[in-house]
């Protein structure tokens, strides 16, 4: 998961896929988790869009996936842990196991023996005892047998035979959306603003010209920078950060992100001209 997704990008992720029998599978007991959670909440879409990409990994390379999949548990929660600094590590656990024990659901449906290995590969990254994984595992089984477990291992099984990766048509999806839908995570998590206030995406544009940094795949300091920019804007870290994951993936060949770059470089022009004239470079690079 490259980034926490916004409110209209679950909208559009749950329009799509609102009949798919694997996503309802997971949707409502991943409701009731993350209205009950929290700190991190984990969105049914997120638990979808997770699951799918891990059974696309399989489907790509199942010979590598044995050793690929070894740390899976532990990655998800360092990964979890920068989308989200500062939020409890039980939280974060939490959510890095329903996601393992979502795709160990869905690989112990199958027959072959290759996915028989690798759910038990999984499924030994988990501690079953907890009272958490004891409710995790209840809400999930529960769900798949209302739903129909033929019904859940079909589809399962159909998709691991067919030729389609929703993780990637999901990453289409995202790049399609305008960035203007919404620009920060949450609304709710903005402070109140004046309309000449710099939004999230302006103050993150002005500080990577100011520190000379890129934000691009190879940034590694998305938490720092998010942090940074919280404490001297009053915007929430959560949502300083996604936006710069956003920019990191669609760079700033868009409209909206030259017109904030445009009111970026009027405004500093008096201050500083050459830093107004490196700005307006940046947008024709």
């Amino acid at each position: 998961m490259r980034h926490r997704l916004r409110r209209h990008e679950k909208e559009e992720i749950r329009r799509r896929y609102k009949d798919n029998a694997i996503y309802k599978a997971f949707a409502a007991p991943c409701k009731k988790y993350e209205a009950q959670a929290t700190g991190f909440r984990l969105s049914p879409e997120e638990l979808f869009w997770e699951c799918m990409a891990v059974l696309d990994d399989i489907k790509e390379a199942s010979e590598d996936a044995r050793f690929a999949l070894q740390e899976f548990w532990s990655g998800r929660v360092v990964d979890y842990g920068e989308l989200n600094g500062g939020v409890e590590r039980e939280r974060i656990e939490e959510a890095a196991s329903m996601v393992t024990l979502s795709v160990v659901l869905c690989l112990s449906t199958l027959d072959l023996s290759t996915y028989n290995t690798l759910s038990m590969v999984l499924a030994g990254q988990l501690n079953w005892d907890s009272p958490a994984m004891v409710e995790m595992r209840e809400h999930l089984t529960s769900n798949i047998y209302r739903l129909g477990e033929d019904v859940f291992s079909s589809a399962v099984e159909a998709y691991m035979d067919s030729d389609e990766y929703v993780s990637d048509d999901i990453e289409e999806l995202l790049d399609e959306l305008p960035l203007t839908q919404v620009e920060v995570a949450d609304d709710d998590e903005q402070p109140a603003k004046s309309a000449d206030q710099l939004t999230v995406r302006q103050l993150i544009i002005l500080f990577e010209q100011l520190l000379n940094v890129s934000l691009d795949s190879s940034f590694t300091n998305i938490s720092a920078l998010a942090t940074l920019i919280e404490k001297v804007s009053g915007y929430k870290a959560s949502s300083i950060r996604t936006t710069i994951n956003d920019l990191a993936r669609r760079g700033y060949d868009s409209a909206p992100v030259r017109s904030d770059i445009e009111r970026l470089a009027t405004l500093v022009k008096k201050v500083k001209p050459q830093l107004s004239e490196q700005l307006r470079n940046s947008v024709k690079e």
